[in-house]
């Protein structure tokens, strides 16, 4: 009985509990109000974890979890010091804050490894969850006709939509044989998203479609010429597509007249805060998060934003939904360069280390979460928690390699 326990509460079996369990609620989270599935997860993923250290201490020992360790104790302390917001809404903001973070390393710690039986559950429910979207899509037409009505009906947003296709066509080429039929599928997948109308599902599909014409599922990255001139082409066409959108928020020097205008002006106001505050910031539920909203962030009297239009907080749902902007506001110069660092130790770790394959997924989900960040907040969403998970997935199974 013991033996059997044992097998079936193994990290693996927890973790593809967690993933199944995630994709159910950002699936099905508008329809049943079931908007806390990743925070469940992350914290079996946490108490798990936090298991396995108890018995192997040492694994904490790593340059890039003390950094980020420190980064978010003496954030949090600075908040407190700073009185940013009320004690609840600080610790609010820092379990939000947090909650990437405990995906990724989460999953890193544990060095695991899906069985392919796990890994064909997951593509067939990636490919069953698809098809209904693809049926809601073209009920209504989206883009084709004009009317999102059904996809509003079934995830809330346009942007619940495309995270939700962005999600599971991901989760499915990961989890593949990385062969031409399994892009085929995860284009297919991506496909169904364009008729949600927004520009970051193309954004994303440019990039995934760009890295693998390069030629990158297959060859390990180099920098060099070819390299370069890939590169800049992607940056090209991204910034072609997302142009109009980048010449809005920061580009265009018209006043904002409306509510309409609320990105807008919440990068206006994070770019001064990050002077006022220079180089710290508000620190935690101090500006643009869910936290700095609903508790009334005395930030936003101090600088009297309450009447700015846009960020007019008792009439508003685009006051928290640009990460960027609040990741400025709320730690400042700092904070941006630990969020860009992060990445950069990933990216570069990958050119060392990484098969065509795993370069392929960490620069995809890399580009993914610059992309989404200027206007959503995906990284601290159960959107952003499945891709952290990939991330340290990758991570876990390149360690595994090394040690062996």
């Amino acid at each position: 009985m013991n033996k059997s326990l044992n097998q079936l509460f193994t990290n693996n079996n927890i973790v593809f509990s967690i993933v199944c369990f995630a994709l159910f609620g950002i699936f099905f989270g508008y329809l049943l109000r079931f908007d806390f599935g990743d925070e469940i997860g992350a914290a079996l993923l946490g108490i798990t974890c936090f298991w396995q250290v108890c018995k192997n201490p040492k694994l904490l020992f790593q340059p890039v979890i003390i950094c980020v360790s420190v980064f978010f104790v003496f954030y949090t302390v600075y908040s407190f010091v700073i009185s940013s917001n009320v004690p609840q809404a600080i610790l609010h903001d820092l379990v939000v804050s947090l909650k990437p973070f405990i995906g990724f390393f989460g999953v890193f710690l544990l060095a695991l490894t899906l069985s392919s039986f796990q890994r064909k559950i997951i593509r067939c429910l990636c490919v069953s969850l698809a098809i209904p979207c693809a049926v809601i899509a073209l009920y209504s037409g989206g883009l084709l006709t004009g009317n999102y009505n059904s996809m509003l009906a079934f995830t809330g947003s346009g942007i619940n939509f495309y995270s939700i296709i962005i999600v599971l066509a991901t989760l499915y080429l990961f989890c593949s044989d990385f062969d031409k039929k399994s892009f085929v599928i995860f284009f297919l997948i991506l496909s169904v998203g364009i008729l949600s109308g927004r520009t970051k599902l193309y954004v994303f599909l440019v990039i995934a479609l760009s890295l693998y014409l390069s030629g990158l599922h297959k060859n390990k990255l180099q920098i060099n010429l070819k390299t370069a001139l890939i590169a800049l082409t992607v940056i090209a066409v991204t910034i072609i597509v997302a142009y109009p959108k980048i010449h809005f928020y920061f580009l265009d020097a018209n006043p904002i007249y409306s509510f309409q205008d609320a990105r807008k002006a919440l990068y206006n106001e994070a770019f001064n805060l990050s002077q006022t505050y220079f180089p710290l910031g508000t620190g935690f539920a101090g500006f643009g998060s869910f936290a700095s909203v609903k508790f009334l962030s005395p930030v936003y009297l101090e600088n009297n934003l309450f009447d700015v239009l846009g960020l007019e907080l008792l009439k508003g749902n685009y006051a928290t939904d640009a990460f960027f902007a609040s990741l400025l506001g709320q730690f400042g110069v700092v904070g941006v360069l630990a969020f860009f660092g992060f990445f950069a130790w990933i990216f570069k770790y990958s050119l060392n280390n990484f098969s065509p394959k795993k370069q392929y997924f960490t620069l995809l989900i890399i580009l993914f979460f610059l992309s989404e960040s200027f206007t959503n907040s995906t990284f601290t969403q159960s959107f952003g928690f499945i891709m952290m998970m990939i991330l340290g997935y990758i991570l876990s199974e390149q360690k595994k390699i090394v040690i062996n």
